[in-house]
């Protein structure tokens, strides 16, 4: 079997499920604010918490460009468990790709454990420098928010300062020494769990400094671009749907320009991002430069987001804003997508000075 016959059948398998899994119950787990225990182990059975990892750490061995087109794809269905999935991914490509972890990865591989990245402090962002968070060796201690799924999490990336320098440290949640605090109510992505870890002399093993940690911030982005595009798809299809179907004057709202007119332009910047996107998964983990170019793909693929899922409230008109229809949760968990794993505002200071520096050394 061809490389591009296994790559479409995986994708179509992928389909399958998110349409009759995860679309058919997207508004139940919306409503409980929940991921149910029961979804994790069907996502374990199925393969997708080992898709990131290579087939040596126990993977499915996907390339970077079919497993963020998968979570593309599942986000079409539930953005919510895609994040989970992208969260999971970055974590554990990262700890596949450093040493003395074996143990971890392979639990993760197998969907044995959950993980997810630890990274926002009160008063500080994802490009801050300086962390209130710090590694003294063996032990972590600070307090880190709105982590994804904080409190099912069984290992946690997390950046802290050590040694003049921030590094990723690795925690696996064994004792109370890690514990959840607080979790907050979202307007989107409502069934995870943002909550507020608290590491009160937590034993860590370090993974490595800042090489390490680009690679691991880049890829968050990357995974959240990915999702980003499932959203505008979902918006779009969706869009088109009502559409079709809804008549005034006599007529379809299909045929109207104004309407068209959004649909083409949805559809345009859809393509745009999901290229991107793709573009940067190949390149992923390459070097300094990919950090920057995820960043503009998170940036162009939750802006595309929060305009695609606009528009296709605007097409819906006042059923657009009523939960009964779908388009009003898109909306509400594009913006979500905006602000996770680096605002809009912060992405931009990201790609500038990447282009700033590589025109003075030009």
């Amino acid at each position: 079997m061809s490389a591009s016959t296994e790559h479409a059948e995986l994708l179509e398998l992928a389909r399958e499920f998110a349409r009759g899994e995860l679309g058919p119950h997207e508004a139940e787990r919306d409503a409980a604010r929940a991921l149910p225990d029961a979804l994790f182990g069907t996502l374990g059975e199925m393969g997708f918490f080992a898709m990131a990892l290579p087939d040596s750490a126990g993977g499915l061995g996907l390339d970077p460009v079919t497993y963020h087109e998968v979570l593309s794809i599942l986000a079409e269905f539930d953005p919510a468990v895609a994040l989970t999935l992208a969260e999971h991914g970055a974590v554990a490509a990262t700890l596949a790709a450093s040493s003395g972890h074996d143990d971890a990865v392979a639990r993760l591989a197998a969907g044995e454990a959950l993980a997810t990245t630890a990274i926002l402090e009160s008063g500080a962002d994802e490009t801050t420098t300086h962390l209130a968070t710090t590694f003294d060796g063996s032990r972590l201690h600070g307090t880190k928010r709105a982590v994804v799924n904080a409190a099912r999490a069984g290992v946690i990336c997390v950046t802290a300062q050590i040694e003049g320098e921030i590094a990723i440290v690795c925690v696996e949640r064994v004792s109370d020494e890690v514990r959840a605090d607080g979790r907050r109510a979202t307007m989107g992505l409502a069934a995870l769990d943002f909550s507020t870890l608290v590491f009160d002399g937590a034993g860590a093993a370090r993974v490595e400094g800042r090489d390490r940690l680009g690679d691991l911030v880049a890829r968050r982005r990357l995974g959240v671009a990915a999702v980003a595009v499932g959203v505008a798809r979902a918006s779009l299809a969706h869009a088109l749907r009502y559409a079709e179907e809804r008549a005034q004057f006599g007529r379809s709202i299909s045929s109207f320009d104004a309407v068209q007119a959004k649909l083409a332009e949805v559809a345009a910047r859809s393509a745009a991002a999901e290229a991107l996107t793709r573009e940067v998964a190949k390149v992923i983990g390459s070097g300094p430069g990919a950090a920057a170019r995820a960043a503009a793909a998170k940036l162009v693929a939750t802006g595309t987001a929060m305009f695609a899922a606009d528009e296709a409230v605007q097409i819906f008109g006042g059923y657009g804003y009523m939960r009964d229809y779908p388009v009003e949760k898109r909306m509400r968990d594009a913006k979500g997508l905006e602000v996770i794993a680096g605002t809009s505002e912060a992405l931009r200071r990201v790609v500038t000075e990447e282009l700033l520096e590589s025109a003075r050394t030009s």
